[in-house]
């Protein structure tokens, strides 16, 4: 793939950060407009918006630093080129979710819940987004494979193994968080019957997704006995989002 976008006058745009910013402007004019929906000004989202990626992007390198703490013991200065990928997805959801905390403190009239519909209505497009500057720079790679649909990196600069078929797992997870949004924004609009029904739902599907998905990861990163770090956080999220489900539903209900 292409790990760099394009040279400008010596300066390196990588494709990466261009589709996380592609990404992140993207979902915030949605978030923006059904923040309208719901009653909440622009820029009450945008300025959340920009907490929640700041403490975001802090939370997934912190994980992923965590993870791979031995190679950057020896590589200290490294912690800072996250341009070159590495973030763990779940340490950025809960930086998001603590800046959302401390945002929402602030502003009594609004609603956890209320808020955090729209923003997880359009995380999973983001994330479909940003899965693809994944796909760009190597990262989040899939195991070898034979199937008609591998893919092979060439490009030396690649975070991925070269000239080997693997499983497309950015693929997999741009797909699948895809789908997910398309019915999450279909909910919201059509069909929510308590604040805070979507934030659930997103747990659900989202950890459902990751689970299967990580096992066809091949990229190196912590495990816990037969599963990755990602699939225990993944099981977690899941039991507290069924549950979360059904107190949420009995005493949020929302009357249209």
């Amino acid at each position: 793939m292409h790990p760099v976008l394009v040279k400008i006058f010596g300066l390196e745009i990588h494709t990466y950060g261009f589709f996380i910013a592609v990404a992140f402007i993207v979902s915030l004019f949605i978030a923006g407009r059904l923040g309208e929906n719901e009653g909440i000004k622009k820029e009450i989202i945008y300025d959340l918006a920009f907490y929640i990626l700041i403490f975001s992007i802090i939370g997934a390198r912190i994980l992923y630093v965590v993870i791979e703490h031995q190679y950057y013991l020896r590589h200290p200065l490294n912690i800072l080129k996250i341009w070159q990928g590495g973030l763990v997805y779940y340490g950025g959801f809960i930086g998001a979710v603590l800046a959302g905390i401390f945002y929402i403190r602030k502003f009594k009239e609004l609603s956890f819940f209320k808020v955090g519909d729209i923003f997880l209505t359009v995380l999973p497009l983001g994330q479909a987004i940003g899965r693809l500057g994944c796909l760009s720079a190597g990262c989040c790679y899939g195991k070898p494979c034979s199937l008609p649909w591998a893919i092979t990196f060439h490009n030396k600069e690649s975070l991925a193994p070269v000239n080997i078929p693997l499983h497309p797992t950015e693929v997999y997870h741009a797909v699948a968080n895809f789908i997910i949004f398309l019915i999450l924004f279909y909910i919201i609009r059509k069909r929510r019957k308590f604040y805070g029904e979507i934030v659930v739902l997103y747990g659900i599907f989202y950890s459902i997704g990751r689970f299967i998905v990580e096992f066809f990861r091949g990229d190196p990163r912590g495990h816990v006995w037969l599963f990755s770090t990602s699939q225990v956080i993944s099981i977690f999220i899941f039991i507290v989002a069924i549950i979360g489900y059904f107190v949420l539903k009995k005493k949020n209900n929302i009357s249209y």
